[in-house]
């Protein structure tokens, strides 16, 4: 079998053609095939999954060269990510495969919104330095500005700030218990749906110490991404160590303030350095 784990890249509703020539063990086959044998194309997500089909389209372009033509045109909807390929001929009344290999469905435009963050990529380079920013154009990956890394880190700050509220340590307007029959608060050890509802709508104050920990957590995940585990990676293994730690300090001095009704004085805040018994 030929050409065994070659990876052909192609963005989700684009195509592409690459040439695969039949070949055992001696080299190319030629002067075997008519050019008229079927051609045959499996594409799925691997280990016994159902095949996919109308991604690979094989064609000869030449029996007595050996070689097929193979039209790879993933649709506009083919989530991203790496599918397993196999090609093979009938001849003499048998299946013979030919080729084994991926293909990576890469991201296309489209009309998702991006995800909500609290730093910027500036912000980044500004506590990690110009080499973040290397870093990201020598990383293969789908999102630019890292993207990915700083939503993971709001995600981050979030759930430690939903962790770490109190419900009881500010005030609510305890009528509600009276007029809707029920408690605003959940059972003690669940997370704060409140104060989880603010954070979604974007009000939480974001200042100087806001970005401080997200953007130390974000140069966190990159150089976690970048790491290897072998002596290459050692470099930036430190460096993940150390961001973390930085995000982890940061974190310890924050004081989350909720601004719900956009007057710019914060309605609800709370230090993440308090340990509390609930």
């Amino acid at each position: 079998m030929a050409n065994r784990g070659n990876t052909w890249s192609v963005p989700a509703g684009l195509s592409e053609t690459f040439t695969v020539t039949i070949a055992g063990e001696g080299g190319a086959i030629t002067g075997q095939y008519a050019g008229t044998e079927t051609l045959a194309a499996q594409v799925w997500r691997g280990s016994s999954l159902a095949p996919i089909a109308g991604i690979v389209t094989p064609a000869w372009l030449s029996g007595a060269d050996g070689t097929v033509s193979v039209a790879v045109a993933p649709p506009s909807g083919q989530a991203p990510g790496f599918y397993r390929c196999r090609l093979s001929v009938t001849y003499n009344a048998a299946e013979n495969p030919f080729y084994s290999g991926w293909i990576r469905v890469e991201a296309a435009p489209g009309s998702t919104a991006e995800p909500a963050v609290y730093c910027t990529l500036q912000d980044m380079i500004n506590l990690g330095g110009e080499w973040v920013s290397q870093l990201m154009q020598s990383q293969a990956a789908d999102e630019t500005d890292f993207l990915d890394e700083r939503a993971r880190a709001r995600e981050w700050l979030d759930d430690a700030i939903v962790a770490a509220s109190r419900p009881y340590s500010y005030r609510y307007n305890m009528g509600d218990l009276l007029v809707y029959g029920g408690s605003p608060f959940g059972p003690v050890e669940s997370p704060d749906a409140t104060i989880k509802g603010y954070l979604d709508l974007d009000d939480l104050m974001v200042k100087p110490r806001t970005i401080e920990c997200v953007a130390y957590k974000a140069l966190e995940f990159a150089c976690l991404k970048r790491m290897t585990f072998d002596g290459k990676g050692d470099d930036f293994r430190a460096r993940a160590a150390s961001f973390h730690r930085a995000a982890s300090n940061s974190l310890r001095r924050y004081r989350a303030e909720i601004d719900i009704n956009a007057d710019g004085v914060a309605d609800i805040a709370f230090n993440l350095g308090v340990i509390t018994m609930r």
